[in-house]
């Protein structure tokens, strides 16, 4: 399971929800959750949407380590 789906289903939103509460396609979101799109080549903008309509840090749904380091250290310099 994905941190994605499971921050998803810990808010209790169903995919088509959070899809619609994202502004993004529920194909991509499913993509996402089964690991067949990442969020390394995602835009930005797609993925606040995503972590802003769960209401979650970005690093909650974030599955990349060295992605995660990079976030962290943008938000502390």
């Amino acid at each position: 399971m994905t941190k994605l789906k499971a921050m998803r289903e810990q808010k209790g939103l169903s995919q088509s929800q959070l899809a619609e509460k994202a502004g993004v396609s529920i194909r991509a979101l499913q993509y996402y959750e089964q690991g067949r799109l990442n969020f390394d080549g995602s835009k930005i903008d797609r993925i606040f949407a995503i972590a802003l309509a769960l209401n979650c840090d970005i690093e909650d749904i974030i599955e990349d380590p060295k992605t995660i380091k990079m976030i962290r250290a943008y938000q502390d310099a």
